[in-house]
């Protein structure tokens, strides 16, 4: 799966980017990494299965998940990366459009759709997205319900954790709590550093 490799990546086409399988770096070796999915960017959607980089055994260093659509929408079935004994990844998923994470995995009877957690180390997760784009409107970010623009199952990083509630609510344009922080492009936090 050759976009899975270390680095960025750019579509080379004006285009949308499909990949059907999951995409799954990890390691079991003690004090190996997961390998890092990589900065993926597209002109137009990026559709994929699971992305997941972790390491199950060892100190090792979970590998940093980035999707970027200049133009399109974000689809993916969920982002995972974590270390049993070091420091998870960081997860970033930035579309000019909407983010849908449609699925989740479950650990410790939690069904996580977005999980950057690690033993040591304060990982990051951003997810942006844009509302108001080419005249339509996109439902503001919801935990919990996937159908137009948000998660099925839980946020988390290492210190925080955003669970679905029996009912999904949207979140506010802004949600910065830590290096756990979800935004509409067009809000004042995509003017921050």
């Amino acid at each position: 799966m050759p976009i899975a490799a270390y680095g960025s990546w750019k579509s080379p086409i004006s285009s949308d980017l499909i990949v059907s399988n999951s995409i799954r770096l990890g390691a079991d070796s003690i004090g190996a990494d997961g390998g890092d999915a990589g900065k993926i960017t597209a002109d137009g959607d990026i559709l994929t299965g699971a992305i997941a980089s972790n390491v199950t055994n060892g100190s090792g260093k979970g590998g940093n998940i980035s999707l970027i659509s200049d133009r399109g929408n974000i689809q993916i079935d969920y982002a995972r990366s974590d270390s049993t004994g070091g420091k998870a990844g960081n997860i970033t998923l930035d579309a000019a459009k909407s983010v849908r994470v449609k699925d989740s995995f479950s650990f410790d009877d939690i069904f996580y759709s977005i999980y950057a957690d690690g033993l040591t180390g304060n990982s990051a997760v951003e997810i942006s997205y844009d509302e108001a784009t080419l005249g339509q409107t996109i439902a503001s970010f919801a935990v919990g319900n996937a159908d137009t623009n948000g998660t099925f199952g839980a946020i988390a990083n290492s210190n925080y954790i955003l669970l679905p509630p029996d009912s999904p609510i949207a979140l506010p344009d802004t949600l910065s709590v830590g290096k756990l922080k979800i935004w509409d492009n067009q809000s004042t936090m995509a003017q921050l550093p």
